[in-house]
Order: C-alpha cells, then sequence, then structure tokens
C-alpha cells in the first residue's frame, strides 16, 4: 500500500500527463454523468466555477466538484456536486487538488439552471 505523500505524487504525475477519470455517480448532472470520461489538467489555481479533481482528508478518495468560493484568507474552498444542493457542500484544501477538468465550453442556459434546481430540490 502506498503512504499518502507518494499516492498524491503519483496522481499529480498521471494528472501532468493528461489523466482521463471516469464519473461515478450522479453528483454532477447535468454537466456530467456516471460512465463519463473526462480529463483531467494540471492548475495552479482554483478559480469559483472550476470543476476540480481533489482527494478527500482522511479517507484518501478521489471527489470531481465544482468549486463554488474560496476561503478568503485561507488555502480552502467550499466544493459541491452541480446536482446536490446544500447538503452535498464541502471543504477542501487547495493543496489537495490534483488538476482540474478540461470541459467543453458552452453557453449556459436558463434551462439547465431550473433542471439542476429541481434535482437539487428533491
Amino acid at each position: 500500500m502506498l503512504d499518502p505523500l507518494r499516492h498524491r505524487q503519483l496522481a499529480r504525475e498521471l494528472v501532468a500527463q493528461g489523466l482521463w477519470v471516469t464519473c461515478d455517480g450522479g453528483c454532477m448532472e447535468p454537466l456530467l454523468h456516471s460512465g463519463q470520461t473526462v480529463r483531467i489538467v494540471p492548475c495552479t489555481v482554483v478559480r469559483p466555477g472550476d470543476v476540480v479533481l481533489f482527494e478527500t482528508l482522511g479517507r484518501q478518495q478521489l471527489v470531481l466538484h465544482r468549486v463554488l468560493f474560496k476561503v478568503p484568507g485561507l488555502p480552502w474552498f467550499v466544493n459541491g456536486g452541480d446536482r446536490a444542493g446544500a447538503h452535498g457542500l464541502g471543504v477542501a484544501s487547495t493543496q489537495r487538488v490534483l488538476g482540474r477538468a478540461e470541459l467543453p465550453r458552452r453557453r449556459p442556459s436558463v434551462s439547465r439552471y431550473v433542471s439542476a434546481l429541481r434535482h437539487a430540490t428533491r
């Protein structure tokens, strides 16, 4: 079993080469669906709106969520899935971000946001 530091180093090396990951779960719907693959690319700055791959504290799981906002003055950000609603929010360290999802740029539509709100309130 790899120690956590070596695990993170290997993950960063894979991302530097253009890592492809397969989404598992529906928390990022309607943008990303379970089974869909997405390319992860290195990022040096975490910005609100980015979809980032990061390692959780303690459990060493990889999570792909949207950055909602950065905590002022601290190396932390609040994140959540597009479908998760308020109960699916989390806080993570910017130091645990492995990369950013390379997504096609689409113009936001009102129907997408209405659909996301409907799913979030269920």
